[in-house]
């Protein structure tokens, strides 16, 4: 649980959502927008249908397809593609998340986006917020074939990348992830403790947390 020391530090692997994006819209299009649009499919009310798809989303929280769009189009009964579509057009980052990227690229760190969402998801949301000329490389844990909250998932992507764990950062904003990493031998973490806009932080222990990145640049 400490600061970054940049110069100890030559990889930095970065989450997606709630990490680099403002988890907001995420939020809203699986507890909102999804059951809103189950419930007119089948004609039952609102508080229905989010019982009903909440009950299902946590069953397999932090899962292989906890994420897979195409997996909860099948459940569901319903392409969720066009809803998906019009929620990403109105996902912002958060704030400083360009300028953390340009001091990673100032200083000359490998960066790269590990994220647990299917590449057709990711392509859209890069799309939309423009990070793409930052990253050296973009992975899905569909590509290792692992939930991210499992160590093994880490590991793989190590011999995938050939990072060195003891001089990588991992910024994250789920503490099961975060932790996996850590498990993984991963030694330094940031945890985006302000994930989501429009909720108050979240501050795990034994996690070194930030509201917003800029807290972790050189001469702040």
């Amino acid at each position: 649980m400490q600061k970054p020391d940049w110069d100890q530090i030559d990889t930095v692997l970065l989450d997606m959502d709630g990490t680099l994006i403002d988890k907001h819209r995420e939020d809203e299009f699986w507890k909102e927008v999804v059951p809103g649009a189950y419930a007119k499919k089948n004609k039952i009310t609102l508080e229905e249908a989010k019982e009903y798809t909440v009950k299902k989303f946590r069953a397999i929280k932090g899962s292989y397809d906890w994420s897979n769009i195409d997996y909860w189009s099948r459940e569901l009964g319903m392409s969720l593609w066009p809803l998906r579509k019009q929620s990403v057009s109105k996902m912002k980052l958060h704030p400083h998340t360009l300028r953390f990227l340009k001091f990673l690229k100032k200083h000359n760190k490998k960066i790269y986006l590990i994220t647990a969402s299917m590449h057709r998801d990711i392509n859209m949301k890069i799309r939309q917020t423009k990070m793409k000329p930052y990253f050296d490389g973009i992975y899905s844990q569909f590509d290792i074939r692992k939930a991210k909250k499992d160590p093994d998932f880490w590991r793989k992507l190590q011999k995938l990348i050939g990072f060195d764990p003891k001089r990588t950062l991992l910024g994250e904003d789920m503490e099961m992830m975060a932790k996996a990493a850590q498990k993984a031998g991963i030694k330094w973490i940031v945890y985006k403790s302000l994930y989501n806009s429009k909720k108050p932080a979240v501050i795990p222990k034994g996690l070194f947390c930030v509201h917003h990145f800029d807290e972790v640049i050189s001469g702040q």
